[in-house]
């Protein structure tokens, strides 16, 4: 299918709920903050309500002496979140939240269930729900990563660059030599970018350009910003996207834009996460961070619709995140969010036969999974990709290309053998990332690959993960001193890597025509991707079988070969020709030469 995705510049603030559910159509997605696992729960006593609800005025919270308003967000997107028992909430729902029902999936048993015929009921008559719990996400540690174990406050003197696969391919020196992102402004809603926090000395080499007064916590583990325990995925992201072209470490695609950190992790849920893009996107003369584009390496799902949980979240859940993407492109503020780690393809109208029978809504027209935000048009939602064999050490676990020399970097101890050459190239769909063609993957982006087979060998396996800024974690031995934090580097593979590459090209735009609205810069990296080849005879060692999630899977994503020779990397789909590569890149694989030079060519 070709298809390029234009907004319209009119456009409704919020579609009904029926506009909703039929354009989301049958969605897949993965429950991450990029490649780490997150659960879903609901939040004790703390509830989103939708204000445009009967009997759910703000004014109606406001007057209420039992109801805590914890974020008011309704002039901007009309939402509120508060904090009271139910029974205090002035609207009535006539949907049972106990926590339990949270726990119950999918399965032939659940089709009659009290619960979900409501909602299917209020899904078929156009009908909002007024309320429902705030929803936490937890996360856990990453599926694929490898420290490198510099510190680098001892090695800013080195190169770190030929490590780099990613800017390289992107020959991102000549895009440097047309814009390096100079007056942009990213905003990383993740874990913490290391440099935030002002009442820690410690900064990151590599990221001098964090805006520690613009920056803000939405999260829990106090009120400041920046890391508050081991978690690096935001220092690693941040890095992606804007580490400064200092001569020292790494560089990132937009080097002088400025970083804002909006931590939502730990204690994350779906209403602080709206508010952190809320906050993003709001211009800094009207209190807000004034970010040209906020990057979302995180999400909710995959939920299945067929489950009280999934029709639950779908009808409330996803114009909630409509509205804050909307509200961050009509202050020109270009949201992008990662596609999510499932394996899954987006596209498929049965799901992979997830939900068993098939539920026959008449508003859907078909049944299967979604993901917010990345089923959320408002956001730019980019798969990933990477190589296979870069950098791997010459020998029996060699990539079979004959001996080559080899480099050291710097004075690290790594080497990189010259001339590089891989298996399967920098523009190989991920074996993890979620697919399914432009109407639900927009671009993709290098977010690293791995051969799970070469893990516990001496191969440079790690090599084809994204490397980027990381620090070291040291917790305080005593609760009066503080935590330790080491600048450092590490690898690490997912869609979050791939998110803030898209995010630092927006910067790069931005920078060059500060009057850009982000519907042109959007509208400038899709009509820019390129379809370059990949794999052996176009084939692709992209995914074809859906993972084991929730234990309704017909196949797994983690198949190995048994070999390490890069020929076929643990992906199922390596081998038969099984999926077009169009379908994971949605309007194709990102170009940034090409998008700053066109961008350059239309002022």
């Amino acid at each position: 299918m070709i298809f390029r995705y234009k907004r319209s510049f009119v456009m409704s603030f919020r579609k009904t709920r029926r506009d909703v559910l039929q354009s989301l159509g049958v969605a897949g997605g993965v429950l991450t903050l990029g490649p780490h696992a997150v659960t879903a729960s609901p939040a004790e006593d703390r509830w989103v309500c939708d204000t445009d609800a009967d009997d759910m005025s703000a004014s109606d919270l406001q007057n209420s002496e039992h109801i805590e308003i914890t974020e008011d967000l309704h002039d901007e997107i009309g939402y509120c979140i508060v904090e009271c028992t139910e029974e205090h909430l002035p609207a009535d729902c006539d949907v049972d939240f106990s926590e339990e029902k949270f726990e119950e999936y999918y399965g032939e048993a659940d089709f009659d269930k009290e619960n979900l015929d409501t909602l299917r009921e209020k899904a078929e008559n156009d009908e909002s729900l007024p309320y429902v719990p705030d929803v936490d996400l937890k996360l856990s540690g990453p599926e694929v990563a490898h420290e490198s174990g510099l510190n680098a406050s001892n090695t800013v003197e080195d190169d770190l660059y030929d490590l780099q696969w990613d800017k390289k391919g992107q020959r991102i020196g000549h895009v440097h030599d047309t814009s390096t992102g100079d007056g942009a402004r990213v905003g990383i809603i993740d874990s913490g970018v290391l440099g935030a926090n002002p009442n820690r000395s410690v900064t990151h080499p590599d990221l001098p350009n964090v805006r520690e007064d613009l920056s803000e916590n939405f999260g829990t583990g106090g009120p400041i910003p920046g890391p508050v325990d081991g978690v690096d995925h935001g220092t690693h992201v941040a890095g992606i996207a804007a580490a400064a072209e200092n001569g020292t470490g790494v560089v990132g695609v937009a080097p002088d834009a400025e970083v804002v950190d909006l931590r939502v992790f730990p204690g994350a849920s779906t209403s602080n996460i709206a508010a952190a893009i809320v906050h993003g996107a709001t211009p800094e003369d009207e209190g807000g961070a004034g970010c040209d584009a906020v990057n979302l390496s995180l999400g909710l799902g995959p939920l299945p619709v067929c489950s009280f949980i999934g029709l639950l979240i779908l009808i409330f859940y996803y114009p909630l995140y409509e509205a804050a993407g909307q509200y961050a492109l009509d202050n020109d503020c270009l949201p992008v969010t990662s596609a999510g780690n499932s394996s899954t393809n987006h596209a498929d109208p049965t799901a992979g036969g997830f939900c068993a029978p098939p539920l026959d809504f008449e508003i859907f027209g078909e049944s299967g999974f979604f993901s917010l935000p990345a089923s959320v048009d408002e956001f730019l939602t980019v798969s990933a990709t990477g190589p296979i064999g870069y950098g791997w050490s010459d020998g029996g676990n060699g990539n079979g290309k004959g001996k080559n020399k080899s480099k050291e970097v710097g004075d690290t101890g790594f080497e990189i053998e010259q001339p590089i050459q891989t298996e399967q190239k920098p523009e190989e769909p991920a074996f993890f990332t979620d697919y399914g063609g432009d109407d639900e993957v927009n671009v993709s982006a290098a977010g690293g690959n791995a051969d799970l087979d070469l893990q516990e060998t001496d191969t440079n396996w790690f090599y084809d993960l994204v490397f980027n800024t990381t620090f070291e974690f040291v917790p305080a031995e005593d609760e009066e001193d503080e935590d330790e934090f080491a600048p450092s580097y590490g690898w690490k593979a997912g869609t979050s890597m791939a998110a803030p590459q898209v995010t630092g090209l927006a910067a790069l735009l931005a920078a060059q025509d500060p009057d850009a609205s982000a519907d042109e810069i959007r509208d400038a990296i899709e009509a820019t991707t390129s379809e370059p080849p990949v794999g052996k005879s176009g084939s692709t060692t992209a995914p074809s079988t859906y993972p084991d999630i929730l234990g309704r899977a017909e196949g797994t994503n983690l198949a190995t070969d048994g070999e390490s020779d890069g020929d076929q990397p643990s992906n199922p789909g390596s081998n038969p020709e099984t999926e077009s590569v169009d379908t994971y890149r949605g309007s194709g694989h990102v170009d940034m030469k090409k998008a700053v030079k066109s961008f350059g060519d239309e002022d």
